[in-house]
């Protein structure tokens, strides 16, 4: 019976065996842990930053296991699907992938995890700017009302 490891692929297609490190990793085992810990965390970190109190702790406690299930599933075969430097460094102190192989997915795990904490953030901000236009049109709606001359909005305000 064939057990699936979840040792990195190297650059000949091959799987790269502990002690092996001598071989380049694939290009493409390093994009799927960026993708995949960029979508992890959008969305994980999305749901609790973004919606949590709507959805609840279960709401981001499910955002998080299903992401990481879909992106376990979909990239998975191309780099044992960690998304998470503490899995990595396990995998290679279990002696299931190359020490060689755990800087270079630790970089690309940060580098998922910075972009994805930039489009939380623009997300974050851009709300932000909404409400700004909310409390500013409330302000000025304020004003408005209490402007005793008129002045602020004649053509509104010149029955009162």
């Amino acid at each position: 019976m064939a057990t699936s490891t979840s040792t990195p692929r190297t650059s000949t297609g091959s799987s790269a065996q502990a002690g092996s490190g001598a071989r380049a990793i694939d290009v493409s085992a390093l994009g799927a842990e960026a993708l995949g810990t960029f979508v992890l965390l959008t969305v994980g970190l999305g749901a609790a930053i973004l919606t949590g109190d709507v959805i609840g702790p279960i709401g981001v406690a499910l955002a998080f296991g299903i992401t990481l299930t879909g992106m376990a599933s979909a990239l998975g075969h191309l780099s044992g699907g960690h998304f998470n430097p503490a899995v990595t460094i396990g995998m290679a102190v279990a002696g299931r992938m190359p020490l060689a192989s755990v800087v270079p997915y630790i970089v690309a795990q940060f580098i998922g995890g910075i972009a994805a904490g930039g489009d939380i953030l623009q997300d974050v901000l851009d709300r932000l700017a909404d409400l700004a236009v909310v409390f500013r049109l409330f302000r000025l709606g304020g004003a408005l009302l209490q402007d005793p001359d008129h002045r602020g909005c004649s053509c509104c305000f010149s029955g009162i």
